[in-house]
């Protein structure tokens, strides 16, 4: 089961969700690079994995991603003039608009803990009773490139971040009630950590978590999913070894309530940031243009002036050089 099928079951086709492919030249493609989103994901990554929060926001015909780790990383990424331009499908809502994604780690949780009460794991040593799962929502991909030299063992769930097949079409899903991110990022030397999350076999092969998550039947009891990761994986076997591999990563929230909400009042508030001021456009290549052309500068301070008398005064300086007395030389530009 593919993360598609996974935050669309139970779904009318009218509130299935839009697929938003990086890639511009695909339909509804925004036209976001591939390699600059892996780059910025793998710095928000490597400041922790676990995250609490994400906002999709749809305004004045731009796009928005945020991300909100535990650990006080964020990560935003903004594509510019991409909705009138690039859509072919009506998205979800009309005008602005934000999907809203949040986690519940005591959920899913309850979710394994249900699941390995259901599941049973027939062998020759039990002769086909009834044992519990350990791994029914597992953490199987790796950041660190040191661990990522085992994948290629048996028996082994680890597969490393960069070694998961990308896929042409890679984008974001976002519908009424789920939406999905993709996880491209660089496996770095010292990242101990793994993503934990909901397992499944892309397959269809291995029916136990599949079933859970998308029970059969008419009219089935849907787990919800708050905002987690999902793991596709596939298996091959030799002989008496089975080895477990990652074919897809995604980050997935599918609730039985809508995740739309009203845009923040604010462009940055969805990031938790106090703007202070706004510099006009070309400030800092205004100042940086200013200095020495042989000597790279070293710093880059902004300062914000308030006075009684008038406004508020914002002044860029950049430093590069020092005089013969040692005494540093700005390049200052001033914006009211």
């Amino acid at each position: 089961m593919n993360t598609r099928e996974l935050i669309n079951f139970g779904h009318a086709r009218g509130v299935r969700t839009v697929e938003l492919p990086f890639d511009s030249s695909l339909k509804n493609g925004i036209g976001l690079d591939r390699e600059n989103y892996s780059d910025v994901m793998t710095f928000f990554m490597n400041q922790g994995v676990n995250i609490d929060r994400t906002y999709i926001e749809i305004r004045d015909d731009d796009l928005s991603l945020t991300l909100h780790g535990s650990d006080g990383n964020m990560m935003q990424i903004r594509v510019t003039n991409v909705i009138t331009s690039r859509m072919h499908r009506t998205l979800p809502v009309s005008g602005d608009f934000m999907i809203e994604a949040v986690e519940d780690r005591r959920l899913m949780e309850q979710h394994t803990i249900n699941m390995n009460r259901t599941r049973a794991l027939p062998t020759a040593r039990n002769q086909g009773r009834g044992v519990p799962a350990r791994d029914a929502n597992s953490g199987v991909v790796v950041m660190d490139s040191e661990t990522s030299r085992g994948a290629y063992v048996y028996n082994v769930r680890h597969t490393a971040i960069n070694s998961i097949p990308i896929p042409p079409e890679v984008g974001i899903s976002i519908g009424i009630s789920s939406m999905s991110i993709p996880i491209i990022a660089r496996a770095t030397k010292g990242n101990f950590v793994m993503l934990h999350g909901i397992n499944t076999n892309a397959s269809g092969n291995d029916q136990r978590n599949n079933t859970f998550y998308c029970p059969p039947g008419t009219n089935p009891v849907t787990p919800e999913i708050p905002l987690t990761y999902h793991m596709g994986y596939s298996q091959s076997t030799t002989g008496y070894n089975t080895r477990n591999s990652v074919s897809s990563c995604n980050l997935i929230s599918r609730m039985n309530t809508s995740l739309v909400k009203e845009c923040f009042p604010s462009e940055y508030d969805s990031m938790r940031l106090k703007v202070l001021a706004k510099m006009p456009s070309g400030t800092l290549q205004k100042a940086v243009s200013k200095i020495k052309k042989s000597e790279p500068f070293g710093k880059i301070q902004i300062s914000l002036d308030h006075t009684e008398e008038g406004g508020t005064t914002l002044f860029c300086y950049v430093t590069n050089e020092k005089t013969e007395d040692d005494n540093t030389i700005n390049s200052v530009d001033k914006s009211t």
